[in-house]
């Protein structure tokens, strides 16, 4: 028997987001409906027993720093602030967490950022990796980069991956 307000029973072998990391979003699920909706923003209302043992038993597989980059605009931050990040720093898991991006969205890609946020992304994310890296970048070839401005390559494209758009 299942308690009220605990949803079904947790998909398996799904990742990387949060949401699918802890078990939270649920087969059958829709990800704009309102069930959804509550979890987002009322994790910790969900995070069940089962689900507390499937991502400890998750988060003790991971052997390396990790770096946790998004907008403050979507609530998905509730579930790191609340869930992931508690959880890695429990079982002593080096983790650099921002919720920095003020006014950003969730995702960083198919031209949701301004220039000058982008590169603050690019700036964490080096100043991060640099420690973190065993082995070294090399420079690249310049002659062998194609400098695109922003949103170019989307309109030429129809979207980027799978053709999706951002909104505007």
């Amino acid at each position: 028997m299942r308690c009220q307000g605990v949803p079904p029973p947790i998909r398996k072998n799904v990742e990387p987001a949060s949401v699918l990391f802890t078990g939270l979003m649920v087969s059958g699920m829709s990800d704009r409906g309102p069930a959804f909706q509550d979890v987002m923003r009322n994790p910790k209302k969900y995070y069940a027993p089962e689900l507390q043992k499937f991502t400890r038993g998750k988060v003790a597989q991971i052997h390396c720093p990790v770096l946790i980059l998004h907008g403050d605009v979507h609530p998905l931050k509730i579930i790191n602030q609340e869930i992931v990040v508690p959880e890695l720093k429990a079982a002593d898991k080096p983790v650099e967490y921002y919720i920095e991006y003020a006014g950003q969205p969730h995702a960083f890609w198919w031209g949701a950022m301004d220039a000058a946020v982008g590169e603050r992304v690019f700036n964490d994310s080096v100043r991060f990796l640099k420690p973190n890296l065993k082995t070294r970048p090399v420079a690249i070839d310049e002659s062998l980069i194609k400098r695109v401005p922003v949103g170019h390559e989307r309109a030429e494209t129809g979207g980027g991956k799978g053709n999706r758009k951002a909104k505007t």
